[in-house]
């Protein structure tokens, strides 16, 4: 049966398990009554003023609610993505208001009750408002009581719920989260059921030497298998880059790059590309804090053997040995960058 499109943009970051794959097949076919659906969504549309109660009533909210308890309670209902529709619809709503700060605090109270559909459905839309709200206390709170809950029980049912709050944690892109996502980290049970969650959220949210290290340990495990590494690669990446305003030390993670090209020469075309773009971000030569020159031919010596291997990534070998061979042209102490040249 060909795969609704609107489906997998709701679905496109759930974790591959079993019992994921049961909870969104439930998702997926829920029967609402269309004259039902539309009238919401009319009714939603109308109200565009600057208040939760208004944009997104109580009434509203309980009618979602209802919309959802049907995937709860019969999995054998007929095929259909309305809820899908309602969702999107009250994301663009609550994107229109200026007081986006209140919205996620009110979803957050949502997301406290019971409901677990109900409460997947809103954590999508929680993970649109994050990029343009502070974080505040209750922010905090919530996902250090979500981390305690997926540590309590990592192969809950609740997974599809569990990735997205985790997604959220990283799309804050704050070091305040920071916490909650190295407690998922230091629980192995966790990694195996949330790493295509956890590690791209850590890569984007932290700031930490003490989880950087962490990440290579699991990369040395891992060299065998690589089932870790195509995420944990990503996230090195990302932790380690120089281009942040308050980069990790180099004196502190260089010794991570011969774990990196190890991870990086394997057969797995796509490993390795991920393995190029973390030396390519924590190589980049434009920034005064750089890696040593040992290192840098080092890993240009090692791009030059894998370009010959895989020829499909050649051009992203290209564009990190251009970015490595970087200079900066005058010294500055703030690891700014500077202008550049290229050897």
């Amino acid at each position: 049966m060909k795969k609704n499109t609107s489906e997998t943009a709701v679905n496109n970051n759930l974790p591959n398990q079993k019992n994921t794959a049961h909870a969104i097949n439930i998702l997926a076919q829920v029967q609402i009554d269309r004259s039902s659906e539309l009238d919401f969504i009319d009714c939603q549309a109308s109200k565009y003023v600057d208040s939760f109660d208004n944009c997104f009533s109580k009434n509203d909210l309980n009618k979602l609610k209802q919309f959802c308890s049907k995937y709860d309670t019969d999995p054998s209902l007929k095929r259909d993505h309305q809820v899908d529709k309602i969702a999107k619809n009250m994301g663009d709503m609550l994107q229109k208001c200026s007081n986006k700060n209140e919205l996620a605090a009110r979803l957050i109270q949502e997301l406290e009750k019971e409901g677990y559909f109900y409460k997947y459905i809103l954590a999508h839309t929680l993970n649109q408002l994050i990029p343009q709200i502070s974080i505040k206390r209750i922010h905090l709170d919530y996902f250090s009581n979500t981390a305690q809950a997926i540590i309590e029980n990592p192969s809950s049912d609740f997974k599809a719920y569990y990735a997205c709050v985790i997604n959220i944690m990283g799309n804050t892109k704050s070091s305040v989260v920071s916490d909650s996502l190295e407690s998922l980290l230091d629980n192995n049970q966790v990694v195996k059921h949330y790493a295509n969650s956890l590690m791209p959220a850590i890569g984007k949210a932290c700031i930490s030497l003490q989880i950087f290290n962490k990440l290579i340990k699991f990369l040395q495990q891992d060299l065998v298998n690589g089932k870790l590494n195509l995420y944990i690669l990503p996230a090195l990446g990302n932790m380690g880059q120089r281009s942040k305003h308050q980069p990790l030390p180099m004196k502190d993670i260089e010794y991570s790059l011969e774990y990196i090209m190890a991870a990086s020469n394997v057969k797995n075309a796509t490993q390795a590309m991920y393995g190029v773009q973390a030396l390519k971000k924590i190589g980049d030569g434009r920034f005064v804090d750089r890696i040593s020159s040992s290192a840098k031919q080092m890993i240009l010596l090692f791009l030059s053997q894998l370009e010959g291997i895989h020829k499909s990534i050649a051009p992203e070998i290209r564009k990190a040995v251009a970015l490595i061979n970087s200079e900066i042209v005058e010294n500055q102490s703030d690891g700014s960058l500077l202008t550049i040249r290229t050897e």
